[in-house]
């Protein structure tokens, strides 16, 4: 991402959370990076695949749409800045 910006534009990065997380631990330091962007870009969804941590994939089937883990949550924290 950051080789295809503007050298002046400045990038902030942090981990909120992971695809399954149920911990909030991340959300400080998130939420404190947000607070100097003008924009944020969340990444968020789900792992696919056949392995253990994957949520989709060949064979896998959800009753929900819904964010797996505490990201909608980390979505919202992250709308109120």
């Amino acid at each position: 991402m950051k080789d295809n910006i503007s050298p002046n534009t400045k990038v902030y990065y942090t981990k909120g959370c992971g695809i399954a997380d149920t911990s909030t631990e991340g959300f400080k330091e998130a939420l404190k990076v947000a607070e100097k962007a003008e924009v944020i870009i969340a990444i968020v969804g789900e792992g696919s695949g056949l392995g253990d941590k994957d949520i989709t994939g060949e064979g896998k089937d959800r009753a929900s749409l819904d964010l797996p883990g505490v990201q909608e949550e980390m979505l919202k924290q992250l709308f109120k800045t």
